[in-house]
């Protein structure tokens, strides 16, 4: 009998748990899993990996760790045969984009999921935190600094941090309608107050390990966090999502029942908040360092506390298919994305997709209705370009549009 054929990849950042659980699943999802033996090359595990995930995600793979020096390998040189096995020689970033343009229009095949063994271990979880077994839990994770504290760091990602006291509001919402809010995060962050013996602030409890993001996210209701780590479980494990103080990237990585809240641009230059229009038909979704922002002379404003609790309440109502989305909001959303979409495949060449446009996640309507400015015409947006009040069958094609 022949052997499956490898696959080889290397995982640079196993120490961000993002990156970790991201980039595995994405390797998975991009060849078919069953088909072929994924070795997975990490740098040796030390105390800043998140073991659980690792172990999680490494199921079933072949995992080499080598040292700084023993391992030689260019990340930009595409995806080669080598021997009869598959080299994927591309950057974590890179390879995400690939990710996006293969599964642009079609939703991946692979999720992970928790065995019986799992779930014993997570009542047991449960156990240690007080929590009953039939409780429902929301995580949440705001995104703070203290976890990359070099000034480097703290300038490259500083448009992504969020302020917890944002969140108390909808926090003491989820309390009232009964779920057990688990707040997750490094002991850096900035404590919760003691609201609630139902609201655990995972990071200073006692009995914390790293099976609490894994496990608690993965039987969540649904998750509220920020862009950052932790998230990719939420996603890897397609559980509903409210994602939050979104900067407004190209790539789009929710699910069919997340929910979305984008981060406000202010521009310095026009003196006001942008619209959605004038964001996605400009180079501003492909900045990922705060300098860009800075030299473009754009601020990233966070979600108030208002247009957070609003969209937690939209969430679960939706959930509950209790809410009822505004459709000239739906069909406004969806013709401004096409422009965005548009404006891409005319002048993107490198990922030429605006994926939002595809996906069948929401932008919140409660935060459109507190942000009325955001549906405005912008400079660039035509009424020629044709709506689009149907998601689930967006355009082919740009040609006939209009980007003056």
């Amino acid at each position: 009998m022949s052997r499956k054929q490898k696959v080889i990849y290397y995982l640079q950042q196993p120490h961000r748990i993002g990156q970790l659980v991201q980039e595995v699943w994405e390797l998975r999802n991009m060849f078919a899993d069953g088909d072929y033996e994924f070795v997975v090359i990490t740098p040796p595990v030390d105390g800043r990996v998140n073991k659980a995930c690792y172990d999680f995600v490494m199921r079933g793979l072949t995992v080499v760790q080598k040292r700084p020096g023993e391992f030689q390998w260019s990340t930009n040189s595409g995806i080669q045969i080598i021997d009869g096995d598959i080299y994927v020689l591309r950057g974590a970033f890179d390879f995400e984009f690939d990710f996006f343009t293969k599964f642009l229009r079609t939703k991946p095949p692979f999720y992970f999921s928790l065995t019986e063994q799992d779930i014993e271990r997570s009542n047991r979880l449960r156990s240690l935190f007080n929590i009953p077994l039939d409780a429902v839990i929301v995580t949440v994770h705001n995104r703070e600094p203290g976890y990359l504290p070099d000034a480097d760091s703290i300038h490259y990602h500083a448009y992504r941090d969020t302020h917890i006291d944002n969140y108390i509001p909808a926090i003491e919402y989820l309390l009232g309608k009964g779920y057990y809010v688990i707040r997750l995060g490094d002991k850096t962050m900035k404590p919760l107050p003691p609201i609630s013996d139902r609201l655990i602030d995972s990071p200073f409890h006692p009995m914390y390990s790293h099976f609490v993001e894994l496990y608690f996210v993965s039987q969540s209701r649904f998750m509220l966090c920020a862009p950052s780590g932790p998230y990719s479980i939420s996603w890897t494990f397609d559980v509903p999502t409210l994602l939050i103080n979104r900067p407004m990237h190209t790539g789009c990585r929710p699910n069919d029942h997340d929910l979305m809240v984008p981060k406000k641009y202010y521009s310095h230059i026009v003196k006001r908040h942008l619209t959605y229009s004038e964001i996605i038909t400009s180079p501003l979704p492909d900045f990922y360092q705060t300098k860009n922002f800075e030299e473009f002379g754009v601020e990233l404003h966070e979600s108030t506390a208002e247009e957070i609790l609003r969209a937690v309440q939209e969430m679960d109502a939706r959930l509950d298919g209790q809410y009822h989305p505004n459709d000239e909001i739906h069909r406004r959303i969806k013709q401004v994305q096409f422009r965005g979409e548009c404006y891409r495949q005319h002048a993107c060449p490198r990922f030429p997709h605006y994926s939002p446009y595809w996906s069948k996640a929401q932008l919140s309507h409660e935060f459109v209705k507190l942000n009325p400015y955001l549906l405005e015409d912008g400079l660039w947006l035509s009424e020629e370009s044709p709506p689009q009040a149907d998601a689930a069958q967006p355009q082919d094609t740009c040609a006939s549009a209009s980007l003056t």
